[in-house]
Formats: C-alpha cells, sequence, structure tokens
C-alpha cells in the first residue's frame, strides 16, 4: 500500500511540474510575441529552442529588477517599450532559461516571471 502511495506522490509531482513549465513556456511565447522587433521585412526573426527548468528565487531585488529592465531597453532585440508586472517586494519569482536562436544569433536568455508564471517581471 505505501508503495502506491509513492508512486501516486511522485506522479503528482511530475504532473504538477509539467503544468508549471507549460504555463511559463507560454507566458514568454506571448512575451516575446509582443516583445521581439521585427526585421527590414517585418518579420520577427527569432526561434525558441529550448527552455530550461523552473526555478524559484527571493533574491531579486527591486534595484535587480530596474537594472535588467534598463538593459533590455538597450537590446535591439527588443522593443523598447516593453510592460513587465511589478513584483511585491520579497515577492518569490520563479525563472526559467530560454536558449533562442534571433537574426541568425544563438542566444541565452533568463526570464523572471511571477510566481503563478502568468507574468513576466525582466529578462537578462
Amino acid at each position: 500500500m505505501k508503495k502506491i502511495y509513492i508512486i501516486l506522490v511522485i506522479g503528482m509531482l511530475m504532473m504538477t511540474a509539467c503544468g508549471e513549465k507549460h504555463v511559463a513556456k507560454n507566458t514568454i511565447k506571448e512575451f516575446l510575441k509582443a516583445s521581439v522587433v521585427a526585421n527590414s521585412d517585418g518579420e520577427q526573426d527569432y526561434s525558441v529552442k529550448s527552455f530550461g527548468d523552473i526555478d524559484s528565487t527571493r533574491y531579486v531585488t527591486p534595484d535587480a529588477v530596474n537594472k535588467m529592465h534598463a538593459i533590455a531597453d538597450k537590446d535591439k532585440n527588443f522593443q523598447s517599450t516593453l510592460l513587465y508586472w511589478k513584483p511585491n517586494e520579497n515577492e518569490q519569482l520563479k525563472y526559467l532559461t530560454v536558449e533562442m536562436e534571433v537574426e541568425n544569433r544563438d542566444t541565452v536568455y533568463t526570464f523572471y516571471l511571477t510566481n503563478d508564471l502568468l507574468k513576466v517581471v525582466a529578462f537578462k
């Protein structure tokens, strides 16, 4: 009986993790669709190669978020008027890395999301 219980718990944890990653992927895909600058042909020239694992942190300060925003504003791949969600002080954030190809160049970004994974707070 204990073995069945353990197997059920492990299965539920795996399903929850897969569900979280799916939500995070969709949030980031929507953010990219709204934020990546179009090339001279009017097309957005990027593709997502892979998504990393989700992790959490409480160590991203408001100052660090503001610095990431300032750096992102200078990134020529993204619009300079990006809309972000402002987290509460000391709010736990989730993050994951995204490997992308932008204008034929490989690059990796780390996206910081709200704890419910529905809003982008910052990226670097």
